[in-house]
C-alpha cells in the first residue's frame, strides 16, 4: 500500500508502554521480538512516513550511504533512541521479553512464575543519556508448592523456574540494577541465551554489570549466575560489580578461561552459586577481535606467559562481518594477541560506560603479533573510551582495519618503547577520576638505540638453546616466526634466540618474546641491514652454505651433564646437556576436579561402503552426574568414570555416532608448551559393566544392534585448521569386569607446540549399540629420556 518503501518498523521509536499485565499464556507474554528504536526522519507533516530517498539508502546494499533507519549516522555515531517499558506484570507465561532488543530499559518489571522471567538474546549499550541500566528496580520470583500448596493448580507451574533472566550475548555491557530474585529458580541470571548457535548475540562476549542485587529471598539451590544457557556459549560471559553483588568478588569469569588463574587475585571459586567460575578481585573486561576473514587461530598470551586459544564465534550465514574471537582480560595488565595476519581485523576492549556512567576508565597494554606478517606487528595502550564508530552487534561496518582500537594508524611498533605504566606517585587529579593515560595514541618516545655496551653479534644469539629456558624460547620462536620463511637472496627474515630480549630493547628483538631477527650475507648480498649478522647455526638450519654468510660459531661453554627438564624434581639449572636422569612425579588422578569436556563426531554411510565424516557438535563441559554420556561413580571406595554414547542424538539410529570425552595434559593447559615436548604414558584401568545390556561390544537386547567399540586416545589438533597432527588410540572393548590395565604411549614433538592436546576416551556405535565402560586409575606420566649422553673425545682412529 501507500506505506510500502516508506517505513522501517523494526527501528521505529517507542511510545509509552506502562502498567500492562500478561498472564497465563502457554507460550508468549509481553514479547517485542526484534526492535532497535532509532531517530527516524519523519514527522506529523509526513504522516509518519520516510522520504523515499531516505528509505532507499537503507535498502540499497551500499554501506556508505546512510539512512535514518540505519544503526549509525554518517559520522559513525549511534543513531539509537532509548525508551522505557515500565510497571509490567508477567505471570505464568513460558516466555516474556524478546529475541533482539536495543535501547529499551525494563523498569519495575515484575515476573512471577514465568519459566523465563525475561528472555533476551541480543542487545547494545543505551544511546540516550540518563538511561543506563537495561533492567532496573525489578523483581523475578518463583512460588512453588512448598510456598503455596495451591499454586500449581492455579498456574500449572512446575516446582522450579528455568531462569529469572535468560540474558543476551552482548554487545558490550548489560546492566542490571537494584533487582531482586526470590524463590526456586534454576538460574537467577544466565548469560548467552542461544548465543553462538544461530548467529544471535554480539559475539557472546557480554559484560554483565550487577548493581545492588538482592539475593536474600532466593532459594539456596538457585545458581545465581550462569555462563551459557540453552547451549549458548559458556566461555565468554563476564559478571562484574562495584558492590557485594558477587559475594565479595569484583568479577567472575567462566572456569574455561583458565589463563586467568595465573593472575594475582584470581582463583577458582568452587562455588556452584557462581557456576564454579573464576573469581577475581580486579575488574575483568572483554577483549574482542572481530575477524571478517574467519578463524585464524588467535592466541592470547596472558601476564606470566600463559597461552590460551581465544574462543572463536563463527558468523551467521548472511554476515561475514559478525565473527570474532573473545577473552576476558584484567584491567591494568599487559597482554599479547597472536594472529595469522592483520586483514579484516577490528579490536574492541571493555565498554564506554566504564569511564562515563561508571567511574574510572579501564585500560590494558596490548601487543598484536601477526605470524605471517611480523612487519605489521603493533602495540597500544587501549582504554574503554576508544572509538566505537561504525561498530554494532552485527560487527564493524567496514573491515578495512580503520575502526576500533589499536589500528595501524594509531599504534606504535612493538620495537618502540611501550607506554609507561601509571606512576606510583599520588595522582594530581581527584581520586575518583581515572588516571591520565594515553589512549590508542602512538608512543612519543623515540625508538630505543642499540646499547653499545652489549655486542650485537656474540654467542648470546643461539639456535637450539643451551639451557632449558633457551630451548623453550627456541621452540616459541619457531612457532611464532617459522611461517614467515626467510629470503635466501636478500638475507632478511632469519631469526635466533636471544634471552636478553626478554628485558632489554636491542636491535632486532621481536617485542619481549626472546626472539631476535638477524641477517645473513648470501652470494647475492649487496645491501645493508640494521639487524645483527646471524650466527653460523642459522646458516646450518636453513642450508645457507655461501662462505661468510653467517658469523663463525663462537666457542661454546663446557658442557654440563644433568636434567634439563624444568618440570622434573631433579632439574639442574646449570646443565647444558640432558643426560636422561630426569625424575618426574606422577600427576594426580585424571578425575580430580573433573575438568573434562565431551563432543560428538557423526559419520554417514554404512558398514559396507564405509563411513564418511559428516559433522560434529558439542565440546561441552562433561557431566559428573549424567544424565547424558558421563558420570562419576564410587564403587569399593574407588572413583570410576562411567562413559557411554550420546544416545540422545536424533540420528543415532542410522548414523555412526562417535562420542569423545577428554581433558588436556594438565588443568589450565589447553595448548602444548615447549617444556611439554617428550614421550608420555597414559595409564588407566578399564572395567566391563556388570549390566550386559550396556556393555561395550555387546548386543542391544531390544533391537539386536551390536558392534559398539570403546577406545582410549591421545590427539594433537592444529589450533588454527583443527586437522589432526597426532592420533594415537588403543581399543578397550572386552576389558574384564575386575579391571584390565592399559597403557597408551605417545610423543609430543616440537612441531606440536602451540597446538591443542586432548587425552581421554571415545566410543562409536550405530543403532543404539551398547558402549558402556568404566575407567579408573587414570594418570599421565612423562617417560624418562633413556638416550645416552655424548662421550667427548677424539674419534679419528688414525690419531695418536
Amino acid at each position: 500500500g501507500a506505506a510500502a518503501g516508506r517505513v522501517c518498523t523494526m527501528y521505529a521509536p517507542f511510545g509509552k508502554i506502562s502498567g500492562n499485565v500478561c498472564h497465563s499464556n502457554e507460550r508468549f507474554g509481553f514479547y517485542l521480538d526484534n526492535n532497535f528504536p532509532r531517530k527516524l526522519r519523519r514527522s506529523v507533516q509526513s504522516n509518519g512516513l520516510l522520504d523515499p530517498a531516505d528509505f532507499h539508502a537503507h535498502v540499497d546494499g551500499n554501506p556508505r550511504t546512510f539512512s535514518s533507519c540505519d544503526a549509525f549516522t554518517e559520522a559513525g555515531e549511534d543513531n539509537g533512541v532509548s525508551a522505557i517499558v515500565e510497571d509490567q506484570l508477567e505471570i505464568g507465561n513460558s516466555f516474556s521479553g524478546q529475541y533482539a532488543l536495543g535501547d529499551v530499559q525494563f523498569l519495575r518489571w515484575h515476573a512471577i512464575n514465568n519459566l523465563h522471567g525475561i528472555y533476551w538474546k541480543e542487545t547494545k549499550a543505551m544511546a540516550s543519556t540518563g538511561i543506563v541500566a537495561h533492567i532496573k528496580d525489578s523483581t523475578f520470583e518463583w512460588i512453588s508448592s512448598w510456598d503455596d500448596s495451591e499454586i500449581r493448580g492455579i498456574l500449572g507451574s512446575p516446582e522450579v523456574g528455568v531462569a529469572g533472566i535468560a540474558g543476551p550475548g552482548g554487545l558490550g555491557a548489560f546492566i542490571i540494577e537494584n533487582t531482586a530474585f526470590k524463590g526456586h529458580l534454576g538460574d537467577a541470571i544466565a548469560a548467552n541465551q542461544h548465543c553462538g548457535l544461530t548467529g544471535t548475540g554480539g559475539l557472546c562476549t557480554p559484560e554483565y554489570q550487577l548493581a545492588q542485587i538482592d539475593w536474600s529471598g532466593v532459594n539456596p539451590d538457585t545458581r545465581r549466575i550462569r555462563f551459557g544457557i540453552s547451549n549458548g556459549n559458556d566461555v565468554l560471559p563476564i559478571f562484574s560489580t562495584f558492590d557485594d553483588s558477587l559475594g565479595g568478588y569484583v568479577s567472575v569469569a567462566s572456569s574455561r578461561q583458565d589463563h586467568l588463574l595465573g593472575l594475582p587475585g584470581c582463583h577458582s571459586t568452587g562455588d556452584r552459586a557462581l557456576d564454579n567460575g573464576i573469581g577475581c578481585d580486579v575488574p575483568l573486561r572483554r577483549l574482542q577481535v572481530w575477524s571478517s576473514h574467519g578463524n585464524q587461530g588467535a592466541v592470547l598470551v596472558a601476564p606470566g606467559g600463559r597461552r590460551w586459544a581465544m574462543e572463536f564465534i563463527g558468523p551467521p550465514t548472511n554476515n561475514n562481518r559478525k565473527q570474532a574471537f573473545g577473552a576476558a582480560v584484567a584491567v591494568g595488565e599487559s597482554y599479547v594477541v597472536e594472529l595469522s595476519h592483520p586483514d579484516g581485523i577490528t579490536l574492541e576492549f571493555s565498554d564506554v560506560v566504564y569511564g562515563t556512567d561508571f567511574p574510572g576508565e579501564d585500560w590494558i597494554d596490548l601487543e598484536i603479533r601477526f605470524r605471517d606478517r611480523p612487519e605489521a606487528n603493533r602495540a597500544c595502550r587501549i582504554s574503554s573510551g576508544h572509538s566505537r564508530a561504525f561498530i554494532s552487534s552485527d560487527g564493524p561496518l567496514f573491515d578495512d582495519g580503520s575502526l576500533g582500537a589499536c589500528t595501524a594508524a594509531t599504534a606504535s611498533s612493538p620495537l618502540d618503547e611501550p607506554p609507561s605504566s601509571p606512576s606510583d606517585e599520588p595522582p594530581s587529579s581527584p581520586p575518583d577520576e581515572p588516571p591520565s593515560l594515553p589512549s590508542d595514541e602512538p608512543s612519543s618516545s623515540p625508538p630505543p638505540q642499540d646499547d653499545p655496551s652489549v655486542p650485537s653479534t656474540d654467542a648470546e644469539m643461539v639456535c637450539e638453546g643451551r639451557t632449558a629456558e633457551e630451548r623453550a624460547l627456541a621452540a616459541s620462536c619457531d612457532e611464532m616466526l617459522f611461517s614467515n620463511s626467510p629470503n635466501p637472496f636478500t638475507g632478511e627474515g632469519y631469526y635466533t634466540v636471544d634471552s636478553r630480549c626478554l628485558d632489554t630493547s636491542i636491535v632486532g628483538c621481536v617485542g619481549d618474546s626472546g626472539c631476535r631477527l638477524c641477517h645473513t650475507e648470501p652470494e647475492t648480498w649487496g645491501g645493508s641491514s640494521s639487524f645483527p649478522k646471524c650466527p653460523q647455526c642459522v646458516c646450518d638450519k636453513w642450508g645457507e652454505t655461501f662462505p661468510g654468510a653467517c658469523l663463525e660459531q663462537t666457542a661454546q661453554a663446557v658442557e654440563v651433564l644433568g636434567c634439563m627438564d624444568a618440570s622434573a624434581e631433579n632439574f639442574n639449572e646449570a646443565a647444558t646437556v640432558d643426560d636422561g636422569s630426569c625424575v618426574h612425579q606422577a600427576p594426580s588422578s585424571f578425575f580430580d576436579g573433573f575438568q573434562w569436556r565431551t563432543y560428538v563426531n557423526r559419520f554417514a554411510g554404512d558398514s559396507v561402503s564405509g563411513w564418511q565424516w559428516r559433522d560434529w557438535y558439542g565440546n561441552w563441559p562433561a557431566s559428573s552426574d549424567g544424565p547424558e554420556m558421563s558420570r562419576l561413580v564410587t564403587r569399593d571406595s574407588g572413583s570410576y568414570l562411567d562413559f557411554w554414547s550420546r544416545y540422545e542424538d536424533p540420528e543415532a539410529w542410522r548414523m555412526l555416532i562417535e562420542t569423545s570425552i577428554y581433558r588436556p595434559m594438565a588443568v589450565g593447559s589447553d595448548l602444548i608448551t615447549a617444556d611439554q615436548v617428550g614421550k608420555y604414558k597414559f595409564d588407566f584401568t578399564a572395567h566391563e559393566l556388570a549390566e550386559e545390556e550396556w556393555r561395550c561390544g555387546w548386543t542391544n537386547p531390544q533391537n539386536g544392534a551390536g558392534g559398539g567399540k570403546c577406545e582410549a586416545f591421545a590427539k594433537v589438533v592444529d589450533s588454527t585448521t583443527f586437522e589432526l597432527l597426532l592420533f594415537e588410540r588403543l581399543e578397550t572393548t572386552g576389558a574384564a569386569q575386575s579391571g584390565t590395565p592399559f597403557s597408551l604411549e605417545f610423543e609430543l614433538q616440537p612441531a606440536h607446540v602451540g597446538h591443542l592436546i586432548q587425552i581421554g576416551f571415545m566410543n562409536s556405535q550405530v543403532g543404539y549399540a551398547p558402549t558402556g565402560m568404566l575407567y579408573s586409575a587414570a594418570s599421565l606420566t612423562r617417560v624418562a629420556n633413556n638416550e645416552q649422553p655424548p662421550v667427548l673425545g677424539c674419534t679419528d682412529a688414525g690419531a695418536d
